[in-house]
């Protein structure tokens, strides 16, 4: 198998949250430490495994692979990148000829 196409979507919102925090769909993340956690544009109805929640999963955004954050809803899905220089409307790949999908 090899892969002939990128998935890709962006960041729709930033949010700092303190630790402790409860992220995603029935709130089931919890932030260990302060963090930056964006909303990305893809969620279960657009064909992004649920299987995928809870940092099992993870996305590149500006050349680093990021963990999701809590549960994958229905139509967004929200990602730490606390360590990542980011900002709304920056490009996600969620898997492609560069980056496979992690989960």
């Amino acid at each position: 198998m090899q892969t002939v196409g990128t998935l890709k979507t962006v960041i729709s919102q930033i949010k700092y949250l303190e630790a402790g925090t409860t992220v995603g769909y029935i709130r089931k993340g919890v932030l260990e430490r302060d963090s930056k956690i964006t909303t990305i544009a893809i969620g279960s109805a657009d064909g992004f495994d649920r299987g995928c929640s809870k940092g099992v999963g993870k996305v590149l955004v500006n050349g680093v692979a990021c963990p999701v954050v809590g549960n994958v809803c229905m139509d967004m899905t929200m990602i730490d990148v606390t360590d990542v220089e980011c900002e709304e409307a920056d490009e996600v790949i969620i898997f492609g000829k560069t980056f496979q999908l992690q989960n």
